[in-house]
């Protein structure tokens, strides 16, 4: 580290377009550890300028370059993107050198691996400590396993956000005694128990205050399983007809277009509500009866699973990837089949039906969330780890 000073220095490379729930998490994190170390971002110019406008509110500063990401598809859209990385990597390339040589840091941080495919030769060339927080490793496919050799020599520490991201990354192979698994974590005070539920919903769009709503929020993509969600509730209309759902996220794109029109198409109009974009996540989960992680996908971690169980809603969630590691099913949440609409509407009406299982799942989930993934505990863990990396410098 260096010398006269005991603060750790650490350059964090996080090129976000967007503020999604890999960005909020580094945030969060970056909230905590600024309290011990002097902290420098750099971001991409390709953005929309709302993780710099949050970073201007933490006090952090940080610098831009032209961060882009490479992609073996060869349509328009990604080779267009491709050969502009390829274009700007010398302005990158400087703007990174110029960035290390004023800030000095003893460890740079990335938030995963396409930074590192973006900056290889720098950080091999200069030669100071990198840890990499794995959210979502590649598929271990013959071409990112040959990739990875390269991409992955500078990483001094791999950090996992979750014993399934450890798995997939020692597919590569990566020396376990490189990895080390942190959760993510919530701020507690941020998220505490709710005393009932809401009626925001309900009277954003004219239901009866009996209803049961069920929420889902999120990226809107169809690996997040929206549709299978909207396919329970097509199943559950007799069975269970005071079920309602509610999808958050921002209104646009194709995905959002085949929503709407499977729920015109479907006759579900007056039993799903889209309430747009929230600016934060408690607001979403004061307002539900029940909270549900749909993911087709394998997910990193499902952090809003566990914002959901602080709160005192309870979950449902797919058996993909790190939502296993949040959830216990059973225990502090219900578990379903990947792309399984009646599974999800078994779980949903077990939910409506019976308010003792709600409840225990409540006093489960809250429990969890405060054993395994209080934010600061993991925001001290990350430091640990950090420090230790630095200390590693010759």
């Amino acid at each position: 580290m260096n010398s006269g000073s005991n603060r750790l220095r650490v350059l964090a490379v996080v090129p976000a377009p967007y503020v999604f729930g890999l960005q909020v998490v580094t945030l969060d994190f970056f909230s905590r550890l600024r309290a011990s170390a002097d902290c420098h971002f750099l971001l991409t110019k390709w953005s929309d300028g709302e993780f710099g406008r949050r970073l201007d509110g933490l006090g952090i500063p940080y610098a831009t370059a032209w961060m882009g990401m490479f992609s073996r598809k060869l349509d328009p859209r990604n080779l267009k993107m491709t050969l502009e990385c390829v274009f700007r990597a010398p302005q990158l390339f400087l703007c990174y050198h110029r960035l290390v040589r004023r800030f000095r840091p003893d460890v740079v941080y990335t938030s995963n691996n396409h930074e590192l495919i973006l900056l290889h030769p720098m950080l091999w060339a200069m030669g100071i400590p990198v840890v990499c927080h794995m959210h979502d490793p590649p598929p271990n496919i013959p071409f990112q396993l040959a990739s990875f050799r390269v991409w992955a020599r500078p990483v001094t520490r791999f950090v996992a956000i979750a014993e399934s991201v450890r798995d997939r990354l020692l597919e590569f192979p990566v020396d376990p005694s490189r990895v080390t698994v942190i959760h993510n974590g919530i701020d507690r005070a941020e998220f505490a128990p709710r005393a009932r539920r809401g009626d925001r919903f309900a009277r954003q769009f004219g239901w009866d205050g009996d209803v049961f709503i069920a929420g889902i929020a999120g990226q809107m993509h169809d690996r997040k399983g929206h549709l299978d969600v909207l396919g329970a509730l097509d199943l559950l209309r007799d069975r269970v007809p005071s079920l309602r759902v509610v999808i958050g996220g921002r209104q646009q794109g194709a995905y959002y277009e085949q929503l709407r029109t499977f729920v015109t198409e479907r006759g579900l109009g007056g039993r799903v509500g889209f309430c747009g974009w929230m600016e934060h996540a408690r607001e979403f989960h004061e307002n539900v009866d029940a909270f549900v992680l749909a993911s087709r996908h394998e997910e990193g971690f499902g952090l809003v699973l566990a914002e959901a169980m602080a709160v005192g809603v309870p979950v449902v969630a797919t058996r993909s990837g790190g939502a296993v590691n949040v959830v216990e099913d059973g225990v502090s949440g219900l578990l379903v089949d990947r792309c399984a609409p009646d599974q999800l509407a078994a779980a949903l009406a077990r939910l409506c039906d019976d308010a003792a299982l709600r409840e225990r799942l409540v006093v489960a989930g809250r429990e969890r969330v405060e054993r395994d993934f209080d934010l600061d505990r993991q925001a001290e863990k990350l430091l640990a780890v950090l420090r230790e990396t630095a200390n590693r410098k010759t």
